[in-house]
């Protein structure tokens, strides 16, 4: 039952960040969008969103659905939560959005995650507790909302209506339904604001995050693994930013802003140097290395671009060869 919802919880989360890149004109944010994100904590470091309806109608769904037998969330016990339910995560999920904010420590933040699409609440809350066979699971009603906490994760969810499901730490659960109840329109952190708004493309998915407080514990990972030199520059990022979008082709941006024009020259370098290892150990396959070259990296002034464009038949030659790029 546990391992379930914990599957359910990432996969709803990271089921997004597979896409993104071009020189096309930025796309303004929509009025609906910027409502949403403004029920969103205003210290939320990093935000995101997925647009999983869109994505459907793309060919690399129908690749992923393909290979879904093979997909971790595939077995016995999730094919008869969808029996029960009625909820099927390929069909039902339409739109994701989540945010992180600083936890208690500040390489653990916390989440809120926020999945729209198509649900019955009744049957889903009356499935979970019907196997909740260790009674892991804690009903709660809070401003007239069934909230769910499992005890030992200490991670909250209730569904809201037939169209919402609101998920993360519990009291930015709670809050996040305040808000909702009393109708309060939330502030945008005008950093972050400003940020989700330079992002090339917004219909898809995209992620942005300040990495200041996050960096430390992720250079001290690097470090054990014999990484943490090449990727220096990392020391000196502000912020993270990536978008993407999906129809016939995936086209990704990304951006990371340095604190100064010579780290992210380093961190540039890096890169480049990733990827050529890559293709160096995919020498005898000349499509191969040419799908990497498809890959640009440049910098101007503090700021490092990556930009990518991608078919189904690229993105197949590397699932292919995954196995064979070494990057170390």
């Amino acid at each position: 039952m546990k391992k379930l919802l914990t599957v359910l919880l990432v996969f709803l989360t990271t089921a997004t960040f597979l896409w993104q890149c071009a020189p096309e004109r930025t796309k303004p944010l929509s009025g609906e969008m910027k409502n949403v994100i403004a029920t969103f904590p205003e210290s939320s470091i990093g935000m995101g969103y997925a647009n999983i309806e869109a994505m459907r109608e793309s060919p690399f769904f129908s690749m992923m659905e393909k290979n879904w037998h093979k997909g971790p969330i595939h077995s016995e016990e999730y094919q008869e939560f969808m029996d029960a339910t009625g909820l099927d995560l390929r069909k039902d999920i339409n739109q994701i959005y989540f945010s992180l904010v600083p936890g208690a420590t500040q390489e653990k933040p916390e989440f809120l995650t926020l999945v729209m699409g198509k649900f019955d609440p009744e049957k889903i809350t009356d499935y979970l507790l019907s196997k909740d066979e260790d009674q892991e699971i804690t009903e709660q009603t809070f401003e007239d909302y069934k909230i769910f906490l499992l005890d030992e994760d200490h991670v909250s969810f209730s569904i809201v209506d037939n169209n919402r499901m609101i998920a993360g730490s519990p009291d930015l659960v709670q809050s996040w339904l305040s808000g909702l109840k009393n109708e309060n329109q939330g502030k945008i952190n005008p950093a972050m604001l400003d940020r989700i708004k330079s992002l090339k493309y917004k219909n898809d998915a995209w992620f942005t995050l300040n990495t200041e407080p996050m960096i430390g514990k992720m250079l001290d990972k690097l470090e054990e693994r014999g990484e943490g030199e090449r990727l220096a520059g990392l020391k000196s990022v502000q912020n993270l930013n990536f978008c993407m979008k999906v129809n016939d082709e995936i086209k990704f941006s990304g951006m990371g802003n340095f604190s100064d024009d010579e780290k992210a020259k380093l961190f540039s370098d890096a890169l480049k140097g990733f990827v050529a290892t890559a293709k160096l150990s995919l020498s005898e396959d000349r499509d191969a290395v040419d799908v990497l070259n498809k890959i640009d990296i440049d910098t101007r002034g503090n700021q490092v671009m990556v930009n990518f464009k991608m078919n189904k038949a690229d993105v197949e030659k590397l699932l292919e060869k995954r196995r064979r790029i070494a990057i170390r």
